[in-house]
C-alpha cells in the first residue's frame, strides 16, 4: 500500500471520529475506528522526514500549519462548534523528536539540551502568563502554545510523540515496531483500566497537597490526560485506545512508495473538514 492510499484510509478513519465528535447520538463505532487514523498519520510522518531532502522545509510547513490551526481553533470559540483539534501540532513535535534524535546518534548533543532548554523555557512562560496577565486561557493555550512549538497541551499528548519516536527507530523493522506499538498500547490502556495516574495522584496529595496539584497540572499539560477523568473497565464502551492496534495490519502493508502524492490535499482537507463538521453540527443544533 502505497502512502498515498494509506494516507486516504487514515483520513476515513479521522472523520468518522470526528463526526461522533460533532454529532450526539453518532454510532461508537465510529470512535473505535477513529482510533487507527493517529498511529497511522504518525507513522507517515516518519515515512515523510526519511524522505524529504528539505526536513527544516518540513518542519516549517508543520509549524505554520499547525499556527494557524491554533487560530481557527481559538476563531472557532465565538462562531460555530468549538474546534480544538490540532495534529500538526502534534505531528511537528513528532517530526522535531525525529530530528533531535539523529542530532543524538552523530553526538550532536547540542541540540538535544538546546530543544529541551527551549521546551522548560515555553512551559514556564505558558504557566506564568496563565498565572499572572488577564489573557484568555483558551488564547494561550491554542494560539501561544502553537507559536512556541510548545508541548504543552498538544493533542494526544507526550505519549503520542514516545509512540511516533517508536515507530522512527524501528522503522525497517516491523517486528520490533509491532512489538513495540502492542506494549504502548497496552500500557496506555492500563493507565485507565486501573486508574493508575488517579491512584498516584491520590498517594502524592497524602504526602503533600502541593505535590499532588503540581502533578495534576504536569499529567494534564503535557500527557494531556486529566487523573481524575476515570474512565470504567470497559475495554468495548469506555476504554477503547487500545483499538489502536487495529492500525498494525494498515501500517505493515505500506511498500515504502509515494503514491501520487498530493502533499497539500491534507493540509487543506484537516482545517476545512473541521470548520464544515462544526457549521452543520451548529445549524443541526440551533434548528
Amino acid at each position: 500500500m502505497s502512502a498515498t492510499l494509506l494516507k486516504f484510509f487514515a483520513l476515513f478513519f479521522m472523520t468518522l471520529d470526528h463526526i461522533y465528535d460533532y454529532f450526539p447520538g453518532s454510532p461508537l463505532f465510529f470512535k473505535w475506528i477513529g482510533r487507527i487514523s493517529a498511529p497511522i498519520f504518525l507513522f507517515l510522518s516518519c515515512e515523510s522526514y526519511r524522505h524529504t531532502s528539505k526536513k527544516i522545509k518540513y518542519m516549517l510547513r508543520l509549524y505554520i500549519s499547525s499556527l494557524l490551526m491554533g487560530i481557527i481553533n481559538f476563531w472557532s470559540l465565538s462562531k460555530y462548534k468549538d474546534i480544538s483539534n490540532n495534529i500538526f501540532r502534534t505531528l511537528l513535535i513528532a517530526v522535531l523528536s525525529y530530528y533531535i534524535y539523529d542530532k543524538i546518534k552523530e553526538k550532536k548533543y547540542k541540540y538535544f539540551y538546546v530543544y529541551t532548554i527551549w521546551q522548560l523555557f515555553a512551559y514556564i512562560f505558558i504557566v506564568c502568563i496563565l498565572q499572572f496577565s488577564n489573557i484568555s486561557e483558551e488564547f494561550i493555550v491554542r494560539v501561544v502554545a502553537p507559536l512556541l512549538g510548545s508541548v504543552f497541551y498538544v493533542e494526544g499528548g507526550l505519549l503520542f510523540i514516545i509512540l511516533s519516536l517508536l515507530f522512527y527507530i524501528f522503522y525497517n523493522r516491523k517486528l520490533l515496531l509491532s512489538l513495540s506499538f502492542t506494549g504502548f498500547a497496552v500500557t496506555y490502556t492500563a493507565l485507565f483500566q486501573f486508574n493508575i495516574l488517579e491512584r498516584t495522584i491520590n498517594y502524592l496529595y497524602r504526602i503533600s497537597g502541593q505535590l499532588g496539584e503540581m502533578f495534576f497540572f504536569i499529567s494534564v499539560t503535557i500527557l494531556n490526560i486529566a487523573p481524575m477523568n476515570i474512565y470504567e473497565h470497559s475495554l468495548l464502551y469506555d476504554n477503547y485506545v487500545w483499538m489502536m492496534l487495529l492500525s498494525i495490519p494498515f501500517i505493515l502493508s505500506y511498500n515504502g512508495k509515494r503514491g501520487i502524492g498530493m502533499r497539500y490535499f491534507f493540509y487543506l482537507y484537516y482545517p476545512l473538514h473541521l470548520i464544515i463538521l462544526s457549521i452543520i453540527s451548529f445549524e443541526f443544533s440551533a434548528s
